[in-house]
């Protein structure tokens, strides 16, 4: 088969693959902010910052498997790719019951150090630890069946279970706080009866069946897979969530509260983000599975890379714009945080762009560079922040400099993945400073506007005005940032032919 016919043909598969989900996620995303300001109004400042810890646990718990569902992700891509259809099936039911026996053991240990430690946990925190236990193990069901979807290139159905997952647990967070005298346990359970009905439903649909067997050689096998994958996860996790650990303990609950609402603003553009790293990946692991050379994937990663640079730079101002009157009226309790809300949502804007350069450096066995970026960076951002709190900057101080950990962590992974495709200083420097042009012109655009309006005013007809004319403004350099964007990457010629029947 002709190259250009395999390229046309992937083309076509990643960029419905990434249409498909897409809508899920931005139906997702959209109800999960939702969920997170009516969890945020529900539960008030002091309780959304015991609620930002607990997610906290949960998103450490979520990794609990030990790497197996990232060695599954990437083996069985990559052994379907080499033509071992009968491997990559025993790589799926060993890596199942591996999980489930894994995370069941290590939730019942959460319930019993809940127990043993009660005396000093907050009341009501022993139940809302053993709801969160139950549904961590959820999680991972849930989890391994989406891994699935997502290996199986079944794009469609994944960008709905995403979508059904955000809307089940969003009507109950509502019942729950209607009928529920305490609403921190109703916002758990909600979560909980979300996965659980979402993996319920793929099943369902799926069919999928894993046979009982658990071959301790191969699931050592998927454990030296996959454990590189989750280290390096786990340091990601580790990097976002410090200025958070940093607020709850040197500056108080409450603030955390303030600081969670940019939390919910930036997990929203970051998950819209992470959907075309999402798709791509097994068409990475796939590639490398039959040729075996890094330089082979450039199209795979440069072309997306630019594109989704200019969307998240065009998502993240357009957030900024609206989030002062949004907060201001939907959520007047959380106003002090609105200025780091603003920091958070244009900081994040590094590491979404990331996601595709971090799967290409992963698929390739190059992840080691990303874990050495992480171990320079934690203990860089713990000093940087305890700097900033102690010198009285609050909120903001720690969203600055959260978002200046992005920055750095973002153009590293970024820089690397590039040098895979050119050994030219010059070279590199120009492909880097295309994909950061977007961000720099927005950004610019952002202050300018905001400077050129004035503040805005006190009441909410005169707010929506004033952001109105900012966004309307800002619509010119964004239709100068397409035009460029479509003439070095034809983007819109690739949409046009991947729509066609």
């Amino acid at each position: 088969m002709n190259s250009q016919v395999k390229n046309g043909g992937h083309a076509k598969r990643i960029i419905r693959g990434s249409t498909h989900v897409l809508g899920g996620t931005v139906v997702a995303s959209v109800l999960g902010m939702l969920r997170g300001f009516i969890v945020a109004g529900g539960l008030g400042p002091a309780l959304y910052g015991a609620w930002n810890i607990l997610m906290v646990i949960f998103t450490y718990n979520s990794y609990a498997d030990l790497g197996l569902a990232n060695g599954m992700n990437k083996e069985m891509p990559y052994l379907r790719g080499k033509g071992d259809a009968s491997g990559a099936e025993a790589v799926k039911d060993n890596t199942f019951w591996a999980i489930s026996l894994i995370a069941t053991g290590v939730n019942i240990f959460l319930i019993a150090a809940s127990f043993v430690f009660r005396a000093r946990l907050p009341e009501g925190m022993v139940v809302a630890v053993c709801i969160l236990a139950i549904t961590n193990v959820l999680f991972h069901l849930y989890s391994f069946l989406v891994s699935l979807l997502r290996t199986d290139k079944e794009f469609g159905l994944f960008g709905l279970a995403q979508a059904l997952l955000s809307l089940t647990s969003l009507a109950f967070v509502v019942v729950f706080f209607k009928v529920s005298p305490d609403r921190l346990y109703g916002a758990l359970s909600a979560l909980a009866i979300g996965y659980f009905f979402v993996a319920l439903y793929i099943v369902c649909r799926t069919r999928y069946r894993v046979r009982l067997t658990l071959d301790l050689q191969r699931v050592i096998g998927i454990f030296k897979t996959g454990f590189p994958l989750i280290t390096i996860q786990v340091g990601a996790i580790l990097l976002i969530s410090i200025d958070r650990w940093m607020i709850a303990g040197m500056i108080g609950q409450i603030d955390l509260g303030y600081y969670g609402i940019g939390l919910t603003m930036a997990n929203f553009l970051f998950a819209g983000a992470s959907t075309v790293a999402f798709t791509l990946y097994p068409f990475m692991l796939e590639r490398f599975g039959q040729t075996n050379d890094a330089v082979q994937s450039e199209r795979l990663v440069y072309t997306p890379l630019l594109v989704l640079s200019y969307l998240m730079a065009v998502g993240c101002t357009m957030t900024a714009f609206v989030i002062p009157p949004l907060i201001t009226y939907v959520l007047p309790a959380y106003v002090s945080g609105i200025t780091a809300v603003i920091i958070l949502v244009f900081g994040v804007y590094f590491i979404s762009i990331m996601t595709i350069c971090g799967n290409f450096l992963v698929s390739v066995n190059k992840q080691s560079t990303i874990l050495y970026v992480q171990m320079v960076l934690i203990p860089f951002s713990i000093a940087l922040n305890y700097i900033l709190i102690k010198i009285g900057l609050g909120i903001e101080g720690v969203a600055a400099g959260t978002a200046a950990i992005y920055v750095i962590y973002g153009t590293s992974v970024i820089l690397v993945a590039l040098r895979s495709f050119t050994r030219e200083n010059g070279a590199l420097f120009a492909k880097a400073m295309r994909v950061y042009l977007p961000f720099a012109v927005s950004l610019l655009s952002y202050l300018l506007l905001r400077g050129a309006f004035g503040s805005t005013s006190s009441s909410l007809k005169g707010d929506i005005l004033v952001t109105a004319l900012r966004i309307s403004v800002f619509l010119g350099p964004v239709t100068l940032l397409g035009w460029y964007l479509n003439r070095i990457t034809g983007v819109f010629h690739m949409l046009r032919n991947a729509t066609r029947t």
